[in-house]
């Protein structure tokens, strides 16, 4: 009885903690890396984040793939996700959160930025105390190792070296859709992902670091019922891009709920006429 038990109470808790998802990223803005840098996590609100940590780890072949850059004890500097689902860590304080809800910490970090731009995986982990510095794949055969605990949710993008290594659960090789290296990452409603180079927005003349212009690539659900769960797709051929410049722009939204895409707007109210016309006729 004392093992079921046992059982049941690891379910609940790899249960609670795979609520959490990284929500957006901004890992290499344009110009000047200090201050703009970030990290936001959505989940339930209020929901206690002990025993998490945020892991930027290196992917370069020959540069300590493995290797715990930078490590963020959740638990400690956040707590717990703000009343409306979020909690942001930012490296610099160039970045207001857009919501007084939002969970908020600020790390100190030099005017180049703390994360690393190419080759590089962003982790959410539980069930170890990650140590910064630290090598994770001693033998860079993409196997984390070390006594390393459990990824709950994370993404990884290489810039092209031919072995260089990802250990994200969502991944992006340098090349599969254009040429670029992602800079920054965001998660839509319904379970899309969203990641691109902010360099790129040809023919933006607006640049707002807040609100992050770059050209992208989607994987996940699509309006016409498919899905490209396995495969990234240039974003204006999406499905979701109704406008040229959609093609290029996504407005990312620090410490506020991510935009629901285009179609997905329409198709939420195309629902609600249909139940408001459904109660009228009964």
């Amino acid at each position: 009885m004392k093992k079921l038990s046992l059982v049941a109470l690891g379910l609940l808790s790899a249960s609670a903690f795979s609520q959490f998802q990284i929500n957006e990223l901004f890992v290499n803005p344009s110009g000047t890396d200090g201050g703009w840098e970030f990290m936001e996590i959505k989940g339930t609100p209020g929901a206690s984040l002990a025993g998490m940590y945020f892991i930027s780890m290196e992917g370069d072949i020959g540069g300590g793939a493995g290797s715990a850059d930078v490590v963020v004890d959740l638990g400690a500097t956040l707590g717990s996700l703000g009343s409306n689902g979020l909690a942001m860590i930012r490296w610099g304080d160039s970045v207001s959160p857009l919501e007084a809800e939002t969970t908020l910490d600020t790390e100190s970090t030099s005017s180049s930025g703390a994360l690393e731009n190419g080759s590089n995986s962003f982790l959410l982990t539980s069930g170890f105390a990650p140590v910064q510095g630290t090598d994770y794949d001693t033998d860079d055969d993409g196997v984390l190792d070390n006594g390393f605990g459990t990824i709950i949710d994370g993404v990884g993008w290489t810039d092209g070296g031919a072995s260089d290594i990802t250990y994200g659960l969502l991944n992006y090789t340098n090349g599969t859709v254009g040429t670029f290296t992602p800079d920054a990452f965001s998660r839509l409603p319904g379970d899309g992902v969203i990641v691109g180079d902010v360099n790129s927005g040809t023919g933006i003349t607006d640049f707002d670091q807040t609100k992050v212009a770059f050209y992208s690539a989607y994987r996940g659900p699509h309006p016409d019922g498919t899905s490209r769960d396995e495969d990234w797709e240039d974003w204006a051929n999406s499905g979701y891009a109704t406008f040229p410049e959609d093609a290029k722009v996504l407005h990312q939204t620090p410490g506020g709920v991510n935009p629901v895409p285009e179609p997905a707007t329409f198709a939420i109210i195309g629902i609600g006429l249909a139940g408001i016309v459904a109660r009228r006729r009964r």
